[in-house]
Formats: structure tokens, C-alpha cells, sequence
């Protein structure tokens, strides 16, 4: 598995699934890392090895046939999610595949998705095609029968790549903006510069323009929602578990991120002791409400005994939105209606877990002071 070749990566790549699935998630890193650099080890002989075939030729160049082009990508995207994934949970290196130059912004679609002259004319990248619907001789609009399972399957996996793509793309825009330091008013922030006359990028945000991106992005991620297909459209008003699984990860996915976007709000208006004008309060007040509902929602939708790839990460993220719901309880902000529900969910969810999952245990008792109130 120390070749870089597509069987070696995959091997590295399913190691990877099989410790996320054992809740063992340091070794997990390890060979999603290790599957990252045999990954980009691998563009990089290619792109070598091609180079004397066309002076054009670049990473996943024409000389690949079909299938193994639709392989490479599905491989390389595979891998740049999931390492990244845990990275972020971990604080842990990532390998530089994300770094590369790579020439698809997204994976190529099955035969039968690309070739649909219906999908070609469509108006959003997410939208699923009308292939369904043939014009008949007479003019009038037919029917197509069905796709086989085995086709819908792959429709939807591979939308199901679009769309998590995608939302991740948000994400890494969000993540320049929101790691900055806590934000402040206008009025007692300094814009403070390097030794080279450059703004200082870890200065304190000024809530103006914290407001400003936060609009932006909860637009991106409104369209983001609104764009996709029927197939992958999940429910918004209601917690309850999906009917299928990549729904059900893809909206936890979407809620994480925007319960981020959200969340800086309700910091500043727990911690700050300079208000800032009552319009920006009262849009501060909205988004920290907003949040407040989406981290209810996740930990209510997330609180399944269902095993699978994003167990462990499930597990970190309703103990933070527990521990974020009782920050807010304890400042006195309005409340969730269904929020103790949550928390209670959250600490019975990390008892079913603890027997298997190491830091469930002590997570568990930190879920439990906040139920207590003691923290």
C-alpha cells in the first residue's frame, strides 16, 4: 500500500472508513493522510508520465479512458473531503492535497447524466435533469421509463458529491472570515497593521463587517439549498431522521455549517460589554436565535444509534451544540422551545456511545453539568 497507484489509494482510503466506522479516529487520520499523499503522489507520476504525450497535457489530462478518469476523481475527492473532516475536529496536519492545482472544480458525471441534452440546458450546476421527458413526433410530451436502481443509485451518489462539494466550497470561505479574532464595534476597534504596512489578519472583526459576510453567506447557502435536486432535497422544519442515509449527512452537514455562520453572534452578545447600535443588535439577536434553533435541530435530527462513517463526528458536534444551548441558557437568552429535550438527547446519546467511543465518557459528564447547571 506504500505504491502510488489507484488500488494503493483505495486501500489506504477504505482503512480510513473501516476506523471511522470503530470510532477510532487518530487512526482513521492516519490513512486518510496516507491516502491523501498517495493520492497526490499518484497525479503527480501521471502527470509526468503524460507530459511527453501532449505539451497540454496536465493533472487527469484527455489520456485517461473514461472509467479511470471517473475513478481518479472520485478517489481524489474522497480523499480531500475526509481528511480535511477530521483535520478540522483534530487540529491535526493535512497532507497539501487540498493545495494542489487541481483542474476539476467538480467530479464528472455518470454516461447517462452528462450526455442528457435536458441536463446540459439546465439553469443550476444542481439541478436534476428532465431526461424523464421526451417530446413525442406529435409534439406532445412523453414519459421515459424509469432508470434501472443501479443508475439512481449512481445519480444520486454522484449529485450527492455535487452538493457536499459544494456546501464545502462555502465552508472554506466561511473559515477566512469567521477564524479571525472576536468581533468588536467599530468604535473601540484599532485597525492594526504588520511591520509591513498589511493589515494584521488576526485583528479584531468589526461587527459591521462580520454583519456584512454573514448576509452574504446566508445567502450562498440559501441558494446552495434551493438548488438542489428533488432527489437530495431534505426537510428544513422538522429534525426528524432522514430516509436516507447521505440525506441525512448532507443536512447535518448544511446545519453544522450554518449554526457556524450564527455563532459568533451569539459570542458577542454574551461576552461583549460594548453594545453597538440598536439595528445591528437587533440583527445580532435574529442570527443568534437562528443559531440557537439550527443547534436544537442537530442535536435532535443526529441523536441516532445508527453506525456509519460520521458517527464520531456526530458525537463532537451535538456536544457542542449542547454546551453552546447552555452558554445561552445561562446568559438569559430566549430559548429553543424543545432545547432541554436536546441536551437530555445529546446526554443520553453519548451513554450508548461511551462503551466504544474513549472521550464519550468524560464528553457525557460535561453534557450532564450543563444539564445541572454547574457550568
Amino acid at each position: 500500500m506504500s505504491s502510488n497507484k489507484l488500488i494503493a489509494v483505495q486501500c489506504l482510503f477504505l482503512a480510513g472508513i473501516y476506523h471511522m466506522y470503530t470510532m477510532n479516529q487518530f487512526a482513521a487520520w492516519k490513512m486518510f493522510n496516507a491516502a491523501s499523499v498517495s493520492c497526490e503522489g499518484y497525479l503527480h507520476r501521471k502527470e509526468k508520465s503524460g507530459a511527453s504525450d501532449s505539451a497540454n497535457s496536465g493533472i487527469f489530462s484527455s489520456y485517461s479512458n473514461e472509467p479511470t478518469r471517473h475513478l481518479e476523481q472520485r478517489i481524489y475527492w474522497s480523499c480531500l473531503k475526509s481528511e480535511l473532516e477530521l483535520c478540522s475536529q483534530l487540529d491535526t496536519s493535512h497532507s497539501g492535497l487540498n493545495e494542489l492545482d487541481y483542474p476539476h472544480a467538480f467530479p464528472s458525471p455518470p454516461r447517462e447524466i452528462s450526455t442528457s441534452e435536458a441536463f446540459q440546458s439546465s439553469t443550476s450546476f444542481l439541478e436534476q435533469p428532465r431526461s424523464a421527458q421526451t417530446l413525442s413526433p406529435y409534439g406532445s410530451v412523453t414519459t421515459a421509463p424509469p432508470l434501472p436502481k443501479d443508475r439512481q443509485e449512481d445519480q444520486l451518489t454522484w449529485f450527492y458529491y455535487l452538493a457536499e462539494i459544494a456546501l464545502r466550497k462555502v465552508e472554506l470561505g466561511m473559515s477566512e472570515i469567521f477564524s479571525l479574532s472576536s468581533p468588536v464595534h467599530s468604535s473601540s476597534s484599532n485597525t492594526s497593521t504588520t511591520p509591513a504596512g498589511l493589515e494584521d489578519p488576526h485583528r479584531p472583526i468589526r461587527t459591521e463587517d462580520l454583519l456584512s459576510n454573514a448576509k452574504e453567506f446566508e445567502l450562498q447557502l440559501k441558494l446552495w439549498y434551493e438548488c438542489l435536486p428533488a432527489m437530495l432535497k431534505f426537510p428544513l422544519g422538522s429534525p426528524a431522521p432522514c430516509h436516507d442515509e447521505r440525506l441525512q449527512y448532507l443536512r447535518m452537514r448544511y446545519w453544522f455549517i450554518v449554526s457556524t455562520l450564527y455563532r459568533p453572534f451569539l459570542y458577542y452578545l454574551i461576552h461583549s460589554s460594548t453594545p453597538p447600535p440598536s439595528a445591528q443588535v437587533a440583527k445580532m439577536r435574529e442570527y443568534a436565535r437562528k443559531g440557537l434553533e439550527i443547534d436544537t435541530n442537530l442535536i435532535l435530527s443526529n441523536v441516532i444509534t445508527h453506525r456509519h462513517h460520521g458517527a464520531w463526528l456526530a458525537i463532537r458536534a451535538v456536544t457542542a451544540n449542547s454546551l453552546v444551548l447552555g452558554a445561552a441558557a445561562k446568559a438569559g437568552m430566549g430559548m429553543p422551545e424543545r432545547w432541554r429535550e436536546a441536551v437530555t438527547a445529546a446526554r443520553d446519546f453519548l451513554v450508548y456511545w461511551q462503551s466504544e467511543v474513549r472521550d464519550a465518557g468524560p464528553l457525557r459528564k460535561v453534557v450532564e453539568a450543563v444539564q445541572t447547571g454547574r457550568i
